[in-house]
Formats: structure tokens, C-alpha cells, sequence
């Protein structure tokens, strides 16, 4: 997210005259957990120096991100892109927003930039491409490939052909979801983490490194994963040397 920001997004943006402001904000949690990101864009130089609010475009990069979260501020009518694999799922959103969808991992995966089994996949081209896609929609104005080409190079100068083809993959394939397409349901959560199974050898490193105190041991050392206090940050995947606690796909469902 912060490379797409910083270094695709906010820089073809300047060279086509724009004054950008686009920064992270992180919190204290470690890699894998969840982070923002905001960028202003504007003919007029940009004085506002604070988070945004009120977006005119919300992007999620992780369908784990919990939904609430993703659309908190985000007016109706304004645009919502999701990086999702299951796009029907969110066509309640579409009721009073401007929903696009696509499905980053997949064009990444096709272009080598990640592998299918990544629980955090490189898609950051791919998410540039589809807001790009959006610009060009809001705007009337169209980016020159020859640009975006050109600040590909200096960004990502390993696998730079393979970012560039995600990247046009991701403005071609990017879809505008409708609120007709499927009943009015969509995920709390596409995914779960699974507690930790037989493998388990008690070393506790998923206990010790969980940033949000989700994991708990009884007296007899078995662990234990919170799932209200889990963020989904994957550490404790990461951390486990037996493969003993994995991602799983969660059927929870909000009906609202």
C-alpha cells in the first residue's frame, strides 16, 4: 500500500500537474497487521496537513480487513474499490456507493510478481492500476503508458515489465459492481485464522509475538486464538515452525 501511494500513484499524479500529499500511517502493531494510507490530489496546492475523513475513494487492499472499517467516513455516492475474489459477496455496498472490484492476487500471481500460496501478496501495481482506472473515469483524463512505464522504472526497478503488465491488466480488468447482481449479503470477514492444530509444540511464539494478546495458553499449555481480539495480521502463521496454525475461509456471514 505504501509503495503504491508513494511511489506509482503520487508520482504520475505530479507529473501530469497535480500537487499530491500521500503518506502511511502505521501503528504499533508488527508486520502483517493492518495500516492506512491517504492521498489528496489537487490543481490548487494542498494546505490541509491531516488524515482524511470524508474520502471521495476508499481502496482496500485485503479482504480481511474488516468492512467497517474499510467504508468508516465514506459518503454515499462516493467510490469504493476492493481487491477482492469474490466481488458478488459486496453488491449490498453498491446500493449506496460507486463500487469497482478486481482481483488483485490473481493478476499478480499471472505476472510472477507473487506466488498463489503468499498470505500477503505483492499487489501493489495491480491496486495502482485500478485506481488509475478510476481517475481516468472522474477525470476525463488519460495517463500516458509512456508515463507510467517511465516511473515504474525508477520504482521498481526488479520485475519491472512484469509490474507495468499487472498494472495495465489491473485498468483493463477492474469492474464496476452492481447493486442487482447478487442478494444483499456481504462478509464481517472472508477469513478466519484456525486454531493451532496437532502439529502444535508449544514453543509459544505465536504467544509471545500476537501485537493484540490474542492468544492465551491454559494450564495445560494448549493455545488458545481469541477471534475477537485477532486482527488477522498473520504473525503467528509466519511465526509457527510446524505449520500449525493456517488462514482459513470463514462462511460468517452479515446480513444487514
Amino acid at each position: 500500500m505504501k509503495m503504491a501511494l508513494q511511489k506509482i500513484v503520487a508520482p504520475v499524479l505530479g507529473e501530469i500537474g497535480y500537487f499530491t500529499q500521500a503518506f502511511p500511517f502505521f501503528g504499533g502493531e508488527r508486520r502483517g497487521a493492518v495500516v492506512s494510507g491517504y492521498l489528496r490530489f489537487s490543481t490548487d496546492k494542498i494546505t490541509t496537513h491531516s488524515f482524511i475523513t470524508e474520502p471521495d475513494i476508499s481502496i482496500s487492499f485485503d479482504e480481511r480487513i474488516p468492512f467497517d472499517a474499510v467504508t468508516a467516513g465514506l459518503p454515499a455516492g462516493k467510490f469504493l474499490l476492493l481487491n477482492t475474489a469474490l466481488p458478488a459477496r459486496y453488491a449490498q455496498a453498491a446500493m449506496d456507493r460507486k463500487v469497482y472490484t478486481l482481483n488483485a492476487k490473481d493478476i499478480s500471481v499471472s505476472h510472477g510478481i507473487a506466488k498463489p500460496e503468499d498470505p500477503f501478496p505483492l499487489i501493489n501495481s495491480a491496486m495502482a492500476g485500478a485506481f488509475f482506472k478510476l481517475f481516468e473515469y472522474i477525470t476525463g483524463r488519460t495517463v500516458p503508458d509512456e508515463l507510467t512505464r517511465r516511473i515504474f522504472e525508477g520504482a521498481l526497478p526488479v520485475k519491472t515489465d512484469e509490474n507495468f503488465l499487472a498494472f495495465s491488466d489491473a485498468k483493463r480488468l477492474v469492474q464496476p459492481l452492481a447493486a442487482s447482481e447478487t442478494p444483499g449479503e456481504y462478509p464481517v470477514s472472508l477469513f478466519r485464522v484456525t486454531q493451532p492444530n496437532g502439529l502444535c509444540t508449544k514453543c509459544r511464539l505465536c504467544y509471545i509475538f500476537c501485537s493484540k494478546r490474542a492468544i492465551s495458553l491454559t494450564d495445560s499449555e494448549v493455545h488458545i486464538i481469541n477471534e475477537a481480539k485477532c486482527n488477522l495480521c498473520g504473525v503467528c502463521i509466519k511465526l509457527c515452525p510446524r505449520n500449525a496454525i493456517s488462514f482459513e475461509t470463514s462462511e460468517r456471514e452479515d446480513t444487514r
